[in-house]
């Protein structure tokens, strides 16, 4: 990989080091509760995620409050193309509803405790509250946020700005899914990649992975 000045190089390095810190106190923040004993594992479940993501979105805040300040800049929507804001989301959807046939067809389904607890009905609202609006913002925050901006500054490189966030957030899921479902992930998080490319936001990425996350758990929940 080559870089324009050495700058670029460190600022690359930079962005690189401060992603993984974020992701080792996310880490951190999750395992907070591991030692309380919960009655309801699937609240444990959603304390657990909403921990993480609290203390990875706070971290990654303060980081780029002293860096570039490039998240408030990509929270914004372009009004005159909202069609092609409604045509992503009902995509997100539809995306959605062909990966969890995927998975059935195939008997690839996920058998994570997280889907466990949507298909069998013993979900709670604080889980689904986790799934559909935490998780999907901390995610899109850091990957597509705060990693996109960083590699795509240093590098003038779009594909390797989508390439290596998606990269390591399909990482972040090697314990929910297996090597094929894996790559249905990643070609999902490619999606994100191309709508925070082609529209230079974060809120339709945003949009698009919480509406993915709530089809799949609507499909879990009536299927």
């Amino acid at each position: 990989m080559k870089f324009s000045t050495e700058s670029n190089q460190h600022a690359f390095i930079e962005t690189v080091g401060y992603s993984l810190l974020i992701l080792i106190i996310f880490l951190i923040g999750q395992s907070v509760f591991d030692i309380a004993d919960f009655s309801n594992k699937a609240n444990f479940t959603a304390i657990s995620v909403m921990s993480g993501c609290a203390a990875g979105t706070i971290s990654l805040l303060i980081i780029n409050r002293f860096q570039r300040h490039i998240i408030k800049s990509q929270i914004r929507l372009h009004t005159n193309k909202s069609w092609a804001y409604l045509l992503l989301l009902t995509l997100s959807g539809l995306f959605s509803i062909a990966v969890f046939y995927l998975f059935q067809i195939s008997e690839l389904e996920n058998r994570s405790t997280l889907m466990e607890f949507f298909s069998s009905g013993q979900a709670t609202w604080l889980l689904i509250l986790s799934v559909i609006m935490i998780a999907p913002l901390f995610e899109e925050l850091l990957f597509r946020g705060f990693m996109y901006q960083g590699l795509k500054s240093t590098t003038n490189n779009t594909l390797i700005a989508i390439f290596i966030p998606n990269s390591v957030w399909c990482l972040m899921h090697m314990a929910q899914y297996n090597s094929i479902g894996l790559l249905v992930i990643f070609s999902v998080g490619m999606f994100f990649g191309y709508a925070r490319w082609k529209f230079d936001n974060l809120t339709v990425p945003i949009l698009m992975h919480m509406t993915f996350n709530a089809t799949t758990i609507l499909f879990a929940y009536t299927l």
